[in-house]
């Protein structure tokens, strides 16, 4: 199991810090580009996860058991939490070590919450285990109930042989 989210074997997604990759252009090449309607750091894949989501909902939904659909509902809200806009003050840039700040403390505090949160959807999913659907037969003729076919012999002697 990884301890810390700099461990080599961590759950490392990716995205990309598109406001500073284009904030890192001079100003020539980001032309009238307006930085606020680019994508945030990791809006696009906290979108994409939460895409998947909605498009299998029966793979998505809550266990019977209490506790553990609000820990399934915990874990999404935090990566429901990416979707949004990064409104904080500008605090680092995710591009480039020397490149204009363009993520804020609270967005890289949020990835790591949705990181954790996949980790523990992982977890939650492993110990319920497939879901199982129920096997449903339909009841068939007793043995010396006329065939449904209409053959007019005993079930027993037509279908049912086999």
């Amino acid at each position: 199991p990884v301890e810390t989210l700099q461990d080599e074997a961590a759950y490392q997604p990716e995205v990309l810090d598109t406001r500073g990759a284009v904030m890192a252009l001079s100003a020539e090449e980001r032309g009238d580009t307006d930085i606020a309607t680019l994508p945030a750091y990791a809006q696009i894949w906290a979108l994409g996860f939460m895409y998947a989501v909605e498009n299998w909902p029966e793979d998505w939904t809550p266990p019977r058991d209490n506790d553990v659909a609000k820990i399934l509902d915990e874990s999404l809200e935090l990566i429901v939490a990416l979707t949004e806009d990064d409104t904080g003050k500008p605090f680092i840039s995710m591009y480039s070590e020397d490149g204009p700040p363009s993520v804020s403390e609270a967005r890289i505090e949020h990835m790591h919450e949705a990181i954790w949160a996949v980790y523990d959807l992982r977890l939650l999913w492993k110990s319920l285990g497939p879901r199982m659907e129920p096997i449903r037969k339909e009841a068939e003729p007793g043995r010396n109930d006329p065939c449904p076919c209409g053959s007019g012999k005993k079930y027993k002697k037509c279908h049912g042989a086999s």
